[in-house]
This record gives C-alpha cells, sequence and structure tokens, in this order.
C-alpha cells in the first residue's frame, strides 16, 4: 500500500489531492529525486522518489501525461521568445570582448583607420583628432611607448596628437565601433545557426503531422483539438478547450494553433494507415 511511503497521507488522501487538480512529478534537489504534487503556486512533497510507489500514484491520476511535456515547454519558450531574443543579443553583446577579439583577428590598422570619423590626415600622416593636449602628454606617452605622438597645427589648432595604433585605439569605442558591431552580428549568427536549423526541422515536422489529408494524425478532431491527449489541469500558455471525461474536467490541446506539441508525440497516427486496416 502506499500508507506508510507517503508522510502522513495514505492512498486515499492523494486520490483526494490528485482528484482536486494537484499534479505530480518528480523533483531533483541536490541530485537526490522526490515525489510531489503541485498545484498553482504551491507544492507539497510525498516522500524520495519510489518507482513502485510513483507508478501506483501514477495511476490514480486517470489521465495520461505526456512524459516529455517539461523539456519540450523549454524548447517552445525559445521559440516563441526567438525573435526578441535574438534582436537583444545583436545590439547587448559584449562590447569589450568583441574589440579584443577584433584587435587580434581581421582587420588591419590601415582599413580600420580609414574608416574611423576622427582619424584625419595632415601632410601625409593620420592623426587622431578626437584627443588633444595642449602640453606634452608625457604621463600617456609613458603608457604607450609604441604610440608616435607629435605637436602639429592641424586644424589652425597647435596640440599635441597621436598616429593611430591599436594600443590606444583598442580601447576607443569610436574606433573600433564599425567593426566591433559588425564583428558581434557575425558571431551571434553564427552561434545559432544549428538552433535555427533544428527549429526549422522540428516545425516541418510538426506542420505535417497537422495536415487535413491522410498523413495528418487520426487523434486531431475537426474542431483541430487533440482527442487522444488531455490534462487534468488547466495550461494558460495555450489554447485549450475544456471537456468531461469519466465524470472530472479535462483539457485538450489546440493542435492545430500550436503543432509544435505534436513534434514529437509518441501517440502520432497518420489516418491513412489507420483507414488501411
Amino acid at each position: 500500500m502506499l500508507v506508510s511511503q507517503v508522510g502522513n497521507m495514505d492512498e486515499k488522501d492523494v486520490s483526494h489531492l490528485l482528484d482536486d487538480g494537484w499534479v505530480p512529478r518528480i523533483k531533483t534537489v541536490k541530485n537526490r529525486k522526490y515525489m510531489t504534487v503541485r498545484k498553482g503556486g504551491k507544492e507539497k512533497s510525498l516522500g524520495p522518489y519510489n518507482e513502485e510507489l510513483w507508478n501506483k500514484i501514477a495511476k490514480l491520476c486517470r489521465v495520461e501525461h505526456r512524459l516529455t511535456l517539461e523539456d519540450w515547454n523549454g524548447l517552445k519558450s525559445i521559440l516563441a521568445t526567438y525573435n526578441d531574443t535574438i534582436a537583444e543579443l545583436k545590439t547587448e553583446f559584449n562590447m569589450l570582448k568583441a574589440r579584443q577579439e577584433v584587435v587580434n583577428d581581421l582587420f588591419n590598422l590601415s582599413e580600420m583607420v580609414s574608416q574611423c570619423p576622427y582619424s584625419k590626415m595632415w601632410y601625409g600622416q593620420n592623426f587622431c583628432s578626437k584627443y588633444t593636449w595642449e602640453k606634452n602628454p608625457s604621463e600617456i606617452i609613458k603608457l604607450f611607448p609604441r604610440v608616435t605622438f607629435k605637436r602639429n597645427k592641424m586644424n589652425s589648432q597647435h596640440m599635441w596628437r597621436f598616429v593611430p595604433h591599436l594600443n590606444i585605439c583598442g580601447s576607443c569605442t569610436k574606433f573600433l565601433e564599425p567593426f566591433c558591431v559588425q564583428k558581434a552580428l557575425e558571431r551571434v549568427e553564427n552561434n545559432f545557426k544549428g538552433f535555427f536549423d533544428s527549429a526549422a526541422l522540428l516545425t516541418e515536422s510538426a506542420q505535417g503531422r497537422v495536415r487535413d489529408d491522410h498523413y495528418g494524425c487520426v487523434h486531431i478532431g475537426e474542431d483541430g483539438y487533440c482527442t487522444c491527449w488531455q490534462y487534468s489541469g488547466r495550461r494558460w500558455d495555450r489554447d485549450q478547450k475544456q471537456a468531461i471525461s469519466d465524470g472530472k474536467t479535462v483539457y485538450h490541446d489546440n493542435v492545430k494553433k500550436h503543432p509544435e506539441i505534436c513534434a514529437s508525440c509518441p501517440s502520432f497516427k497518420p489516418r491513412g494507415k489507420q483507414e488501411a486496416k
């Protein structure tokens, strides 16, 4: 019996909880598995996980649950927020890291200088027009021994200026901005390419299962809702319809509207195959 294995609750108590809409699940805490029931934001423990007891609890549910539902919800959430996420990644990419990658990667100094808005030509040599000093910047010169500093009269201002060099320009946002943005976008797109390909295959498979012809699943009703899987609790993150099964309120998914639900369904059965029997 279930009595001595679920704390102070016996099989009847657990049955009442399930009838009241509590959903059983296996929870992992510090690499240990526990059996719990959840409803809304509340959760009750049924004790350490035991396969025999878990099977008994599952039989008390009277409603079938998809074993991969939790994993699929995670992927579905990623798909739903994909457009917003990629846009944020493109604009919020770590600029400091990108600058360092640029410095050590593809671009040479002459190419970068030619596109920097503050690089100005003076008698055949480029100088930075953004940072200038009236007096000899000796402390800065010590910090950048490989950078050439000169005093000239560019733009009618007799000031100390430096010749663009990666040692000093590598930390300048304006100097590397065009390259950083381009580089960041390229890397983000490359990192997500594998995910995009998988998502496309997943969507294609799901759409094939909800077709209206003989290739579509036999469990899809005329209204587009699945007639095979049903859930004791209402899911607000997708379209569901309410029904009565064995005197209990259950909910069915609108798989026509959310075909991704069908992508990994183990109960998929094409209409054509069923009719041929």
